[in-house]
């Protein structure tokens, strides 16, 4: 399954510190193509492998973010 993978507590934090940070700062949401890939995208995303390039670095940046909250 891996850190980020389907299911994991891990991953479903990620995202939602994602869609919290796109809603919050008009600047965050210059950091991906939201007209190739939405929030319902990720949403519906099971893994980070899922997402498009641009997204799964933010991805992987909101997770070192985080990682210190599921420690």
């Amino acid at each position: 399954m891996g850190k980020y993978g389907a299911g994991s507590p891990q991953w479903n934090r990620v995202k939602e510190v994602m869609i919290l940070k796109l809603g919050e700062d008009p600047s965050v949401a210059e950091k991906v193509d939201m007209r190739a890939f939405s929030i319902m995208d990720l949403m519906r995303a099971s893994t980070i492998n899922e997402l498009p390039e641009d997204w799964r670095a933010f991805a992987e940046e909101c997770g070192r973010e985080t990682d210190w909250i599921l420690e």
